[in-house]
Order: C-alpha cells, then sequence, then structure tokens
C-alpha cells in the first residue's frame, strides 16, 4: 500500500506525549487498517460465544426478569425502574435501563434463544476495539503505542466475564459510549462544531444509562485533554466542563427513579468488607483487593467468577500482602503527583486508574461486592496504555518510514514481535477460560474449584444441581445422588457462612422437591431466623401449609410474602388460591388481578381468574380470562 508522504506534525516534549491534536494524515488509511485488525481479534477470540446458553446474572436480568420477558412492550417501564425490577429481589439501588432495554428487545425477537444476545455482546465489543484504537491515535499521535494498549486491551482474558456473560452488556455499552464521547471531544478540539459537542454529551449520556460507574469518565475527559495536547489544567477543564450536565441531568434522574428503593447495606455474604469490625481492618481489605487487581491485570490466573465470603480473608496493617499493595500503590501515586506538571505519560495512566478504579475500589465506599473481575474493565485500558508507553520507550525505534502494515511490522520488529506474544498468550488464556461460561453448571464446577472458600460458589453450584430441569437429564439411579451433592454443596455454603439465608432457604426448596415438608419447613425457617424478610421463603411457607390443607395459615404466610415484596405475583396468585379455595370469591378475584398487575403474563393468575368468574356465574369474564391466558402462554 503506498500512500503520500507527508511530514509528521506533531511536536515532541520530554514526555514523548504529542503537544497537539493533530494526528500524521499518513497514518490514517494504516490506522484503519490496524484498527480493523484488534477488531477482528476480538471476535475470533470470542466467537465461540455465540453457541453459549444464558449463566449467572442473565436470570436475574433476562430470563427470570418478568418485566424483560415482557418484550419491546416495557420499555417505557424499564426507564422507569431499577435495573432488576421484574425480578424477585428485596431493594435494588441499581439503575441501567440501557442494557435492560437492548435485552427487551432481543427477548421479543427471540425468546428463550440466547445466540442474538451473545452476538450483540460480540459486536458491541469488536467495535470497541476497532474505535479503541482509533480515539488512542488521535489523542497519542504514536501509532505503535495506539496499537499495542488496544491490542493488550482487547485480548486481556480479564474481560472474559464481560463479554462471555450476557448481563455485562452494560460495561460493554458503557465503556463502548465513553470512547465514542472522547473521539467526538477530540473532533470537537480540532474543529469545534456544537453538533459534535451534543453528539459527545449524548455518547456520555448513554454511558451513563449503561451503567452508573460511568460518572467517573466526567473527569478522565479533561485528564486525557491535558495530557495529550497543549492546553493548560484550566484549559483543559474549560474544553469538558459540558459533560457535567449530562452527568447531573442523570444523577437526578436516577435519584428520582431509586428514591423510594430501600436496598440497605451491602450483605457479608457478597462483600466480606462488611464483616470487617473496624474501618481500619476494611480499608487495608480493600487495599488488599486493590493488590490482587494488579496482580491480575499483570498475570490473569486463575480468574474465577466469584470472591464472596470468605474466599479474600480480612487483612490488617501488619499483613505481608496490604504491605505490597500498600507499597505498590504507594508508589504509583509518587509517579502521579511527580510527573503531572511534566505530563508525563506515566503518571497520566496512573491518575486514569485512579480515577475509574475509585467506585468499585471500596476504599471511598463499600459498593455490592468485594471483588469481580468485570470491575477492572475499563481500569485494564489505564494498564494496558501503561505497558505500552512503556514498550514504546525502551523497545528498539523505527529506522524506517511506517507507510504500511508490513512496513508497520518491520520496522519495529522486536517491539511488534513482543505484543504479539503477549497478546497470543492473553488469547489463549481468554479461549480456554471463555469455555466455562458456557453454561451454569460448568461455571459453578470451576468456582468452587478457583474459590473453594467462597459460600456464593458452593451456593450457586448446590441450587443450580438441586434444580429438576439438571437432574431430570440423568438416568433415576443418578439423579438421586446429584441431588445429594447439590443439598451436600449447599450445606458447605451454609458451614463457610450461617447467616447467609439463600442456602437455608434453597435446603428448604430441595428438600420440598423431596416431599419431605418437616425437612423443609426447619431449613425455611433456619431462612427466616437469618433475614425475615425474604417474600420468597413467607410464600413457600404457605405453599407447604396450602398443600397440608392449612389454608388459614397459608394466607397469613402469603400474605407476609406480598407485604414484603408488593410486585411478587406469584405470591398474589397464591394468595388468591387460598382465598378461593376457603369459598372467599370476591377476595380472590381481587388477588388474582393483583398478580395480573405485577405481571401481565401471570398464565396461573389469568387462568384462576378464569375459573373464579366461571365458579361466580360471569361467563363473560371467564372467557376473557381464559382467552388472555391462552393468549399469555403462547408467548
Amino acid at each position: 500500500m503506498q500512500l503520500k508522504k507527508i511530514k509528521p506534525q506533531p511536536i515532541k516534549t520530554k514526555s514523548g506525549l504529542a503537544k497537539n491534536i493533530e494526528a500524521p494524515k499518513w497514518a490514517h488509511p494504516l490506522s484503519n487498517s490496524l484498527a480493523l485488525f484488534v477488531g477482528f481479534i476480538g471476535c475470533i477470540i470470542y466467537a465461540q460465544t455465540l453457541g453459549f446458553g444464558f449463566a449467572l446474572d442473565d436470570y436475574s436480568a433476562i430470563i427470570e426478569n418478568r418485566q424483560t420477558k415482557q418484550g419491546i412492550a416495557a420499555l417505557g417501564e424499564i426507564f422507569k425502574s431499577s435495573y432488576r425490577f421484574g425480578y424477585n429481589i428485596q431493594g435494588d439501588e441499581l439503575y441501567r435501563p440501557l442494557s435492560k432495554a437492548a435485552f427487551a428487545v432481543l427477548w421479543q425477537w427471540a425468546p428463550n434463544n440466547a445466540f442474538p444476545f451473545h452476538l450483540l455482546n460480540l459486536v458491541m465489543y469488536a467495535l470497541t476495539g476497532y474505535l479503541l484504537f482509533i480515539t488512542l491515535q488521535r489523542f497519542t499521535a504514536n501509532i505503535y503505542v495506539s496499537f499495542i494498549a488496544s491490542l493488550l486491551f482487547i485480548t486481556h482474558p480479564i474481560h472474559v466475564e464481560v463479554v462471555a456473560n450476557i448481563k455485562s452488556l452494560d460495561e460493554i455499552l458503557g465503556f463502548l459510549f465513553f470512547i465514542i464521547a472522547l473521539n467526538l471531544l477530540h473532533r470537537n478540539i480540532q474543529k469545534p462544531q456544537t453538533s459534535t459537542v451534543l453528539l459527545s454529551c449524548l455518547s456520555f449520556f448513554l454511558a451513563l444509562l449503561s451503567k452508573e460507574s460511568s460518572i467517573t469518565f466526567v473527569l478522565v475527559f479533561p485528564l486525557f485533554v491535558y495530557f495529550f495536547t497543549n492546553h493548560t489544567v484550566t484549559q483543559s477543564l474549560s474544553k469538558t466542563w459540558v459533560f457535567w450536565i449530562p452527568a447531573i441531568l442523570f444523577l437526578i434522574i436516577r435519584y428520582n427513579i431509586l428514591k423510594d428503593n430501600n436496598a440497605g447495606p451491602p450483605s457479608i455474604a457478597d462483600n466480606s468488607l462488611m464483616a470487617a469490625p473496624n474501618f481500619l481492618i476494611q480499608k487495608c481489605t480493600a487495599v488488599v483487593i486493590m493488590g490482587m487487581y494488579a496482580m491480575l491485570l499483570i498475570f490473569p490466573h486463575p480468574l474465577v467468577f466469584d470472591y464472596s465470603f470468605n474466599q479474600i480473608p480480612l487483612s490488617s496493617v501488619s499483613d505481608w500482602r496490604f504491605l505490597l499493595a500498600f507499597i505498590l500503590y504507594a508508589a504509583l501515586l509518587i509517579i502521579a503527583i511527580k510527573g503531572f506538571a511534566k505530563k508525563n505519560p506515566y503518571a497520566m495512566v496512573v491518575i486514569f486508574f485512579f480515577i475509574v478504579s475509585s467506585v468499585s475500589s471500596n476504599f471511598l465506599m463499600v459498593i455490592g461486592t468485594n471483588m469481580a473481575e468485570r470491575l477492572m474493565y475499563t481500569p485494564a485500558l489505564a494498564y494496558c496504555m501503561g505497558v505500552a508507553f512503556l514498550l514504546d520507550a525502551f523497545i528498539s525505534k523505527p529506522t524506517i518510514k511506517v507507510e504500511s502494515i508490513t512496513a508497520f511490522f518491520k520496522a519495529r520488529y522486536m517491539l511488534t514481535a513482543t505484543v504479539c506474544l503477549v497478546a497470543l498468550l492473553y488469547s489463549l488464556k481468554t479461549f480456554s477460560y471463555s469455555r466455562v461460561w458456557k453454561d451454569n453448571i460448568t461455571l459453578y464446577e470451576s468456582g468452587v474449584v478457583n474459590a473453594p472458600l467462597s459460600t456464593r460458589t458452593h451456593f450457586y453450584l448446590g441450587n443450580a444441581i438441586c434444580k429438576p430441569d439438571y437432574y431430570e437429564k440423568f438416568p433415576k439411579p443418578e439423579q438421586e445422588k446429584i441431588i445429594a451433592r447439590g443439598i451436600s454443596e449447599l450445606k458447605k455454603s451454609a458451614e463457610i457462612y450461617p447467616a447467609f439465608s439463600e442456602p437455608w432457604a434453597q435446603l428448604g426448596v430441595a428438600f420440598y422437591k423431596k416431599k419431605d415438608l418437616d425437612s423443609a419447613m426447619y431449613f425455611y425457617n433456619k431462612a427466616l431466623a437469618v433475614a425475615p424478610y425474604l417474600a420468597t421463603v413467607h410464600n413457600n411457607i404457605g405453599t407447604v401449609y396450602f398443600e397440608t390443607g392449612k389454608y388459614n395459615e397459608a394466607i397469613t404466610a402469603f400474605s407476609k410474602a406480598t407485604q414484603f415484596d408488593a410486585n411478587y405475583s406469584e405470591a398474589w396468585c397464591n394468595l388468591g388460591s387460598a382465598y378461593g379455595t376457603l369459598g372467599q370469591l370476591d377476595a380472590a378475584i381481587q388477588n388474582f388481578l393483583t398478580a395480573v398487575k405485577c405481571d401481565p403474563n401471570n398464565v396461573m393468575a389469568l387462568k384462576f381468574l378464569g375459573i373464579t368468574y366461571q365458579n361466580k356465574g360471569d361467563q363473560y369474564n371467564a372467557k376473557m380470562y381464559f382467552d388472555m391466558a391462552a393468549q399469555a402462554g403462547a408467548k
């Protein structure tokens, strides 16, 4: 490929960063080819995920979410409700309507089919790789730094959870729209236009609607402008103040949507930092976790989907793990402080990392989880940029003009060979680890191996293999062994953390399915002793009472379930059934109607409404609800 030779424009300083914003024009066609290459690699290493099913959090966001399964009819409500609304969970402080809206549209098109969901993740990830290279090239005006950073980012194994888990589309979209906004910001600095500013703000707003942690990008925009142009701090802030408008607008919307949600503090089962006896131990452990993140960025093995209590023991100031992590981050802070005024590239990536990891660090505030690899999705870019700057500075400078892809690799063959080798190793690890995400059982089996002290890995596995849709695939003699193992895993989960209500509750379900109602009630009550507000457990207790003919006790239990979760459609339906069995048909109808209001596709509630109206002699309403039940069942 022969390109017209144009003298490169950027002025270099001792920091090695371009001090103007004009990328070399001769690099543009080559940049496009390299960007396509990066995106293509992203497609190749994750292509196998197209054959995977739903797993882990996909169930709460899609498969078992009544709102998502309403399809495009729910789009308006999705933007007016919390992220997990429609799933039987009490308390939710997440507002991520964009990815959930995408799920609803895909469900409308292909219900129960994971392929289009995985395809969307794959396409968005590949597009991210392409635009990341283009955007970095715009700011750094260094084609090698841009290539190294984007290739390492797109192949890094720490991203497997994000790409292979459908639910993590929120991470992908949040980062993608940030990159688009950053690209448009550069265009606007280069050639100011109102339309570009508006599009950039819109893209940032879409990032916020994808995931709340995108709020940190409002500080990243001026950071890029300051370090990669000749602007001062004040000038950089003046060029990017406009991003505060969508940020404030989002916070206002989010507050009004979630103001009545009482999520409460994170549970110890999800975030072991909540078990810390004092502030110092909590923050020392948070520093240790940040050290673990650093290790996974450098050497991504082993990887695991869950780090719940008690996989990461609490730490103190005398713990060697804390001391190493503290020394590492103290050194990085010194680099940032000393290099800020000089616009040193290493200072830039350190500050970038600190900003985007601040929310997930559990240092400024305690969040819903102590550690999760998906939380390093954006911070990984800072790491990859740091590696890129380092390799670019110390490995073979170009000796020939770079005017083609061949010349690009030849000009700095030591550098490109090193990077490609690392990317190959990353890709192999990514390909290998991705396979555990093909379904829940495979994922959970890997979890109990790589995180044996986590209460949740054992809970997830035990709960999954105790479900009939799993063990009924096996011959009868094997089914009892599978159920016994599931019960054993649930007991192991409860043993690790006895105050964790979910394994007790699911032990109750397991024994209920075995028709051992006394044991089921025992474990249900164990769950309520830990968490008396669990609507699902009250509903399950009501079911046991109902099946043993204790209808008044069943009504009490079902009523408690609806008190703790007013949107619990199944509980309202069960309450209606109890009243109907006692001959209180009007009360039954009112509860069935409430169940349908909570979930318009509740087939049982619609069917029971038909039966109840039929028993009252109201054939018109009976036929109407029988027809509605048939339509809902056909969806």
